[in-house]
């Protein structure tokens, strides 16, 4: 009979579908474990410490790496906090380095300085081997009429997508409706996240595209400073203002996202001073 056969291929699927759920979900509990077992013997027994004008990283359970890293070539600092350690105040704190490489004689361009710290220890941390940093300087925020700038060109693309997943796979492909808000809602996230700070010879720029960066540098270490507006921006009053540090060998940059007009211009006068004491020493 008709609705037997339908039933039991319903149950059959419906079997199916838990069994996969489990086997995705299983997946994801592995990846983990693993993930953490490889932190954990990567970065067993790490230590920094700061000597005779050098930074001495070691690390590992298995095989046993140190890095030596002088001072003098560190660039910048960053502080990464991802969505899922924010939540818990934890946070990465990375060097950027000159060099590059990654054993005794070179350096990566990117350096490990705390895999893994609470938000609110860094500074006490820092001021051991950095203390020329200034880690909890007040932020200027992006302004809120910016806001849009941080989702328009992302729907630009995503829209497209929509459509035709909305045409081919009808009417379930409708759903994909549902990115224009995902999109909306990470733009707004990256708007609360955006902001910089002047603190006499050091910028400070936060950013986020997931995780929220902020990148930390003294002027004397910039190597270049670009400002941008595109037509709309500059009918909003606003800009975008991106640095270039020398980082192994091509370079790190960070850009203060869509800020007030005035204040981008501000950090060009602010860097721009600095560049005429160059010349005129």
């Amino acid at each position: 009979p008709y609705e037997k056969i339908y039933k039991e291929i319903s149950s059959v699927v419906s079997i199916g579908f838990a069994l996969l759920a489990s086997v995705i979900a299983a997946a994801f509990i592995i990846t983990w474990l693993i993930s953490v077992l490889m932190t954990f013997v990567n970065y067993y027994n790490f230590k920094v410490v700061e000597q005779d004008g050098k930074m001495i990283i070691t690390r590992g359970l298995l095989e046993k790496k140190r890095t030596t890293i002088p001072l003098s070539r560190i660039q910048g600092i960053r502080i990464v906090e991802n969505p899922l350690r924010q939540p818990f105040g934890y946070a990465t704190v990375l060097v950027e380095s000159a060099s590059g490489g990654d054993d005794d004689n070179k350096i990566a361009s990117k350096m490990n300085l705390f895999p893994l710290i609470k938000r609110n220890e860094i500074a006490g941390k820092l001021a051991h081997v950095l203390p020329q940093y200034t880690i909890d300087t007040p932020m200027t925020s992006s302004p809120k009429r910016a806001i849009p700038f941080f989702y328009r060109f992302d729907l630009v693309y995503v829209v497209p997508i929509i459509a035709a997943l909305s045409y081919f796979f009808y009417p379930y492909g409708l759903f994909s409706i549902l990115l224009i808000v995902a999109f909306m809602l990470l733009g707004r996230w990256q708007w609360r996240s955006a902001a910089f700070a002047i603190d006499d010879s050091q910028l400070t720029i936060r950013s986020r595209f997931l995780s929220r960066t902020t990148f930390i540098v003294h002027k004397n270490r910039i190597q270049s400073m670009e400002a941008r507006q595109s037509y709309f921006e500059q009918r909003r009053d606003v800009a975008s203002v991106g640095v270039t540090v020398m980082s192994g060998f091509g370079g790190s940059s960070s850009t203060a996202m869509h800020i007030e007009s005035q204040h981008a211009d501000e950090l060009l006068s602010w860097f721009e001073r600095e560049r005429r004491d160059e010349i005129e020493q």
